[in-house]
């Protein structure tokens, strides 16, 4: 199986990159020379022998250490029907130990390297909490339904739902099998028998939104601050 991606250079410099797969698994180091700024298509290939769910990255390992975007794919070998296909998810990954809390201007953000996840305005101890949540539950990968201005937003740690309470959390129960997408006015709802969680401008974003909630079973949605909570995240 091939995976093929591009490496963008802003000056001349020589680039070495690895290609990283969702079980540990890298590629030897490789090397790519931009005599002037440009991109430069890359490629590796691997054989499986057995089914394989999983994502696959590029790390530039020099001159500056930045990764990819998860190229999510799935291998079935053998007879029969493939199993259902990954989820298409916009995810931003960090690392819940370096992220820390941020004065940028007139607000408090929260930040991993250079970027910024969350921003709380003036309001310190909301990021503080927002802080000490990540940190709890060691979050790592902030998703997105539907951006700019996303209409949900969720938290993932290792690839799994964050689970347990929060001390003094503000937390609803809901059960994910009764979720449904209802065309309401001029939005689309996705909403349980007792509460309306999000309404989305397109049918596919509830959709999307409806299929990330039942795949990580997620059955507590969470927020920081109400009205209008500067975060959002949801938990078994």
């Amino acid at each position: 199986m091939n995976f093929n991606g591009t490496i963008t250079a802003n000056a001349p410099c020589t680039v070495r990159y690895v290609f990283v797969r969702s079980d540990g698994v890298t590629s030897p180091e490789a090397i790519a020379h931009f005599m002037a700024p440009g991109n430069r298509a890359v490629s590796t290939s691997r054989t499986f022998v057995a089914n394989f769910t999983g994502w696959m990255k590029i790390r530039v390992v020099s001159p500056v250490i930045t990764e990819s975007n998860l190229a999510n794919f799935q291998v079935h070998v053998g007879g029969g029907p493939p199993p259902p296909g990954p989820l298409a998810e916009d995810l931003i990954h960090f690392n819940w130990v370096t992220a820390h809390v941020q004065h940028v201007g007139a607000n408090w953000i929260i930040a991993d390297g250079g970027s910024s996840l969350l921003a709380f305005g003036a309001n310190l101890p909301e990021a503080n909490r927002a802080l000490a949540i990540i940190k709890h539950y060691h979050m790592n990968a902030m998703g997105f339904v539907q951006r700019p201005n996303p209409k949900m937003t969720y938290f993932l740690c290792s690839g799994s739902a964050p689970v347990g309470p929060f001390p003094g959390e503000d937390a609803i129960p809901f059960n994910p099998a009764l979720l449904t997408v209802q065309h309401v006015g001029l939005g689309w709802q996705l909403k349980v028998p007792t509460m309306l969680l999000f309404t989305f401008p397109t049918q596919a974003q509830a959709d999307k939104a409806k299929a990330i909630i039942q795949h990580y079973g997620f059955t507590r949605i969470c927020y920081v601050g109400r009205p209008d909570p500067s975060m959002t995240y949801f938990r078994k």
